[in-house]
């Protein structure tokens, strides 16, 4: 974080450098590491809002570094994967319950299921979302005084999650490798769908009362949605 005059450079910038001129620019190199260059005389302020503007395309710049560094699974011993937004090994025995397990310390996979792992680690997060969201769903619901219908899982490219006219609400299991607080945040979003069928500017209100720094979570997964994967 950089800090001049008390006005803070946005985080999402790595390196920050004051040049001679009168070009303000932004770079991104091959790792996704952000820098911004400024004149001396530009107000920290202004620079900000030349980073806000350009967001979109430094986030999109970002996803695209951060896809080449991507190693597919191999589904190896010692190989990690995320749950609630910590890394667990993987652990490969002869002999696993259904073929997969996850005893909060390990993922455990019998070695007969390799071949099939990716399916196998599809209905373990599967049956793990269902039971982490589903209850804090019904947690937050009660805190803050929703009331929905049912909850679904499945798995989407796109959307976090969902809610139908009939207060259905629809959760994409990889959220559950996301953490916590980032997961809490979408689960109170499609809860203030079911009194906000839309994005209005009571919509967003209703999410800033309950998490105020709900930007965060949503350039959290912008920028890091897409590592979520098995």
């Amino acid at each position: 974080m950089f800090e001049f005059n008390k006005v803070r450079i946005n985080p999402i910038v790595d390196n920050f450098r004051r040049i001679k001129g009168n070009t303000l620019s932004i770079l991104i190199n091959k790792s996704g590491e952000v820098t911004v260059k400024a004149p001396y005389n530009l107000r920290v302020s202004d620079i900000n809002a030349f980073i806000n503007k350009k967001m979109d395309w430094i986030i999109k710049k970002k996803i695209v570094f951060e896809n080449k560094k991507l190693v597919p699974k191999n589904y190896s011993e010692g190989e990690k994967f995320l749950y609630l937004g910590d890394w667990y090994e993987l652990k490969l025995v002869p002999d696993a319950k259904n073929g997969i397990e996850f005893d909060r310390e390990n993922f455990i996979l019998r070695n007969d299921v390799i071949p099939n792992a990716k399916d196998a680690f599809s209905k373990l997060y599967k049956i793990l979302a269902h039971n982490y969201i589903t209850f804090k769903t019904i947690e937050l619901s009660n805190k803050y005084g929703f009331q929905f219908g049912k909850i679904k899982f499945n798995y989407t490219k796109t959307k976090w999650g969902s809610c139908t006219a009939k207060k259905t609400l629809i959760f994409n299991s990889k959220l559950i490798m996301a953490p916590v607080d980032v997961v809490d945040y979408v689960i109170i979003h499609e809860l203030c769908h079911t009194k906000h069928m839309n994005h209005s500017k009571e919509f967003w209100s209703l999410v800033a009362e309950i998490c105020p720094d709900y930007k965060n979570k949503i350039k959290w997964l912008k920028l890091n949605g897409h590592t979520l994967e098995f």
